[in-house]
Parts: structure tokens; sequence; C-alpha cells
């Protein structure tokens, strides 16, 4: 079986949609619709659970970041999310209590991460964006 990185776009879609699979167990989210959003320095799927709420799940790509960079980014998101006005997506928990899901798969040597986030709905910030928010967020980081 060929390494995530050894696959086509279409290729590393379709294994992130198995990913996604193993990794929800770890969750209480039963797929009703998944579906492919984008690939990015990650892949992404909107989720429709059976009960109707929405969801985005995010595949981390290894050669993109480690488990560090994506525990910087829930710490960011989080703190984004409770001291401004700004609407950040807002991760899930799975059971364990972790906003990252690091499981073994059998599509590689390497474990997977996985994260579930409540949909945010609205517009799209592309050449939407308000220097206040670049503002707010750089206060945070510094």
């Amino acid at each position: 079986m060929k390494k995530n990185d050894e696959l086509t776009r279409l290729g590393r879609i379709r294994r992130s949609r198995k990913i996604i699979e193993m990794g929800l167990k770890y969750y209480d989210i039963k797929i009703n619709k998944l579906s492919f959003l984008e690939e990015a320095t990650n892949v992404f799927y909107k989720l429709i659970d059976q009960d109707g709420k929405k969801y985005a799940v995010k595949v981390y790509q290894e050669i993109n970041s480690n488990m560090d960079d994506a525990l910087v980014e829930m710490h960011f998101l989080k703190l984004i999310g409770s001291e401004t006005e700004i609407e950040v997506p807002n991760p899930i928990k799975n059971f364990d209590g972790e906003y990252i899901t690091y499981f073994d798969t059998p599509y590689d040597d390497v474990k997977k991460r996985v994260s579930v986030f409540e949909w945010l709905s609205g517009k799209d910030l592309d050449g939407n964006e308000e220097i206040d928010h670049f503002y707010e967020v750089g206060k945070i980081m510094a």
C-alpha cells in the first residue's frame, strides 16, 4: 500500500476520507454525510451527523506540520475565540478530552491526526479581511 506522500491528489482525498471515518470512532458523532471541501496544507471535509449538525473535519498532512504545530493552533483558536470578537472554528474534544485525535492506521507507518470543529457559517473571508482582526490576533500572539 502506498504511503500518503506517494499518492496522487485524488488518492490523498480518498485516503483522508477513510482516515476521518477511523478517527470519528473517538467522538460521539455519527456520520450522515461526509463531503470533501478542500486540500490545502491539510485535507478538509464537511460532515453532517445523523441529527443534522454540521462539522468541519481536518486531516493533518505530516509533510506540512507536526503535533506541536497542531497543539499551538488549538491553543490560539481557543484564545482568539475567548478574548476577541473574532469568530473562529470551535474545536470539539474527543472521548479522551483532546482536541487532536492521534491514532494508528493501516495506511502508513506514521500516526494520523484528525480534528473536528463545529461548523462556522458565514461568508468567506478571502478579500473581506479586517485590519482590526489582524491587530487583535497579533496582540494575542505577542
